[in-house]
């Protein structure tokens, strides 16, 4: 019955991505259209597009043999990712302001360096991409093989037509809103799958430190590594950090709607990337420690016969490897379609439509990548060989034109020539190190010395869209100057004003809630907890109570006593110690109980709501400190467990996941509202300014009304006196 409710919710899954892939992509009508998607994404799709990308299926397999058999030193250059992510959206996209809108890297190229440079870069692209699609069609097979036991065949021609059937028709949108789908799904399985088998460690009464110990886990292990290994190591770190502009890389940076919302986009995605990758490490990290006797080849098949016996999890890990698997390779079915059909097609002339061509060659590429996936067993391998035909052929005089340097065509062929006869030669000769790094170094050498050994044209010219820096550069200055007069400026009995509320109910609201919390607290809190020291509790059940029922009773305190600037002052400080000191406190006395637990996230996001995200922020961890020290006063201890799983880390955790649940959700609604009042406030202020001009205007007009009368009396006075003397004569 489980196995048939894993294949119902893996064929669901399938059918789903299908329909949304096919459904966004009924408006591709141009080669524009099935490369970029009209460029009018949201920074969430591309951020999930992105990151759903670059968390590939085969990394998941690669990660869990590689960190089981290496340890450390593989998690930490692996997640080097994330750094080359930030480098790239810090350093590399602020100067890609020529190159957006672009189809392809293969046009850039072509319009820098001539239709060879074009012809080569596209070739070079595809190949990388080439190898990216099939490694991930290997993932379906190896999946189905592990988890159902049926041949790998039919699932790699089950899930890679339809990922094929999408991509070639839907286009670049039909790519990125079924990442969107796959993002998620991996984003839910990923941490269930870790926490279902941190539980298990936990009842097998393993500890983290436990499993720090293992020299393959532990600091100093890291500088044991000698000779090949040390250099195999910062090669593999080096090239995880090396901000690529690949096909695929390129072509999310230009698919963006501007210069802003790419930046943003990547430096998002080069945080999530490496928590997603920690937390694959966590898998074999755990793993282990309970089975330390395990080839690494068989972390897969130990976690599929002891963690997915329960309903719906081998479904959840299938369709979670599987998103991941058919995210990128979606993506480099669809790049290497543009390659072909709007770059190959230009230089060679082939008299076939961009659109019809790219759709063709993307169903003959599929079916290729099959081909190879059938034939493969080496993922690593097949992957970084794909790599290896890019990378150090058109990474280096790409990733040099971003920054300014430009050459003539002849030195870019050289170089690259150089780059690939090193890989080649790297090949014959059977060297166990990997080559990128080495050929991408040759390539740059090659390339500045060809160059200006024989004067050819152009060197660093700079970049030539300096509006996105500019603009970046007054925006730093600004806020620069902005942050330094708010220093200099600030008052805390203003702030206080101008924070706390103006309507005597919302104090006594607050004063009710702090008296219910009060008891909750008192309820919650067990005495065979509170232990010798319960005149602490006491205390602090007092405080709580008399600070409950004054702030309530501000509606009838005497005008006397209700001088504005104590009680504006005295909303943020009780906030501060009823909200977040005790709460910290409380939480750490019930030891984590559920309804202390409950009213300790609560109370950080009232803390939060009432005064605003930054200063709730700012409140939470220094009343989380304040809160640790009263519990330590309380307990008579001197130092706090930390460690991983303990009911402390877990506070820790809790506390910053709500700050970034703070930042992500009432960030941008508590800046809109602050917008929104300056703007009140601006307008009106000109609707002030606009009644003064009215009055003044209406003042004018009276005294003109009473001159014209004046000045209109005095000749008529006279007109009517010389016609009466006419009459009289």
């Amino acid at each position: 019955m489980s196995l048939d409710i894993d294949i119902i919710i893996f064929i669901a899954f399938l059918v789903t991505n299908l329909v949304v892939g096919l459904a966004y992509g009924r408006e591709v009508k141009t080669i524009s259209d099935y490369s970029l998607g009209g460029r009018n994404f949201s920074t969430a799709a591309l951020v999930s597009t992105i990151v759903a990308t670059f968390v590939t299926g085969s990394a998941f397999f690669v990660t869990l043999s590689k960190t089981y058999s290496d340890g450390l030193p593989y998690v930490i250059a692996s997640s080097c990712i994330s750094l080359g992510f930030f480098i790239t959206g810090i350093f590399i996209i602020p100067r890609m302001g020529e190159f957006m809108g672009a189809l392809s890297v293969g046009e850039v190229m072509g319009t820098l360096y001539g239709k060879h440079v074009r012809l080569i870069t596209a070739i070079s692209a595809i190949i990388w991409n080439v190898g990216g699609i099939a490694v991930q069609f290997k993932v379906f097979g190896t999946l189905f093989n592990y988890f159902v036991g049926i041949p790998s065949t039919y699932a790699i021609i089950l899930a890679s037509t339809i990922v094929i059937l999408y991509s070639t028709f839907g286009g670049i949108r039909a790519v990125t809103y079924t990442d969107v789908i796959q993002f998620f799904t991996f984003g839910f399985v990923l941490p269930t799958i870790a926490v279902i088998i941190w539980n298990h460690f936990k009842s097998l009464g393993f500890t983290v430190e436990e499993a720090i110990e293992n020299p393959l886990f532990n600091f100093e292990g890291l500088s044991s590594l000698q000779g090949y290994k040390l250099i195999d190591f910062i090669l593999l770190a080096l090239y995880f950090v090396f901000p690529k502009v690949g096909p695929i890389n390129f072509q999310r940076i230009s698919m963006a709607s501007s210069i802003s919302q790419a930046r943003k986009a990547w430096l998002i995605a080069s945080v999530l990337l490496i928590t997603i990758n920690l937390i694959i490490a966590w898998i074999p990290f755990l793993v282990l420690t309970i089975k330390p006797d395990l080839e690494p080849n068989q972390v897969t098949s130990y976690l599929i016969d002891n963690y997915t016996n329960l309903p719906l999890i081998k479904g959840l890990l299938i369709i979670g490897v599987s998103a991941m698997a058919m995210s990128s390779a979606d993506s480099f079915i669809n790049g290497s379609a543009v390659l072909f059909g709007y770059d190959i097609k230009e230089v060679l002339n082939i008299k076939v439509g961009h659109l019809v061509l790219s759709r063709l060659f993307s169903f003959v590429l599929g079916l290729f990548a099959i081909y190879l996936a059938l034939s493969t067993n080496d993922l690593l391998a097949m992957v970084m060989s794909a790599a290896s035909f890019y990378l150090p052929i058109v990474g280096i005089p790409l990733l040099l034109a971003v920054f300014g340097f430009r050459t003539t065509e002849k030195s870019v062929l050289i170089a690259m020539a150089a780059g690939f006869i090193t890989v080649v030669s790297w090949e014959v000769l059977g060297i166990k190190l990997n080559c990128i790094i080495f050929a991408m170094l040759v390539n740059m050498l090659v390339l500045f010395g060809f160059h200006y050994i024989f004067k050819q044209a152009g060197g660093w010219v700079g970049i030539k869209d300096y509006s996105y820096l500019e603009k970046s550069k007054k925006e730093k200055s600004r806020m620069v100057c902005a942050l330094v007069r708010n220093i200099q400026d600030f008052s805390f009995i203003e702030f206080c004003k101008e924070k706390a509320p103006k309507d005597e109910l919302n104090y006594m609201w607050l004063g009710i809630y702090f008296i219910i919390y009060g008891f909750s607290t008192m309820y919650s809190t067990r005495l065979e907890l509170v232990g010798d020291q319960s005149k602490v509790i006491v205390v602090v059940y007092q405080i709580m109570m008399v600070t409950g029922v004054v702030i309530a009773m501000y509606p009838i305190w005497p005008p006397r006593i209700k001088h504005e600037i104590i009680v504006q002052v005295a909303w943020h400080i009780v906030i501060f110690y009823m909200l977040i000191v005790f709460a910290v406190f409380f939480v750490m006395v019930n030891k984590f109980g559920q309804l202390q637990f409950a009213l300790f996230v609560l109370n950080i996001l009232i803390a939060t709501i009432l005064t605003g995200w930054r200063l709730g922020i700012g409140m939470s961890i220094v009343g989380f400190y304040f809160g640790l020290e009263l519990y330590k006063y309380y307990a008579g201890i001197n130092e706090i467990d930390f460690t991983v799983g303990s009911p402390e880390f877990v506070s820790i955790y809790v506390v910053i996941l709500a700050g970034a649940v703070l930042l992500m959700f009432f960030k941008p609604k508590q800046e809109h509202q602050e917008l929104t009042e300056e703007k009140n406030e601006h307008l009106s202020g000109r609707i002030n300014m606009y009644k003064e001009q009215i009055r003044e205007a209406e003042a004018l007009k009276g005294r003109f009304i009473r001159n014209i009368t004046h000045e209109y009396h005095a000749p008529m006075t006279g007109i009517s006196s010389m016609a009466q003397v006419l009459v009289q004569d």
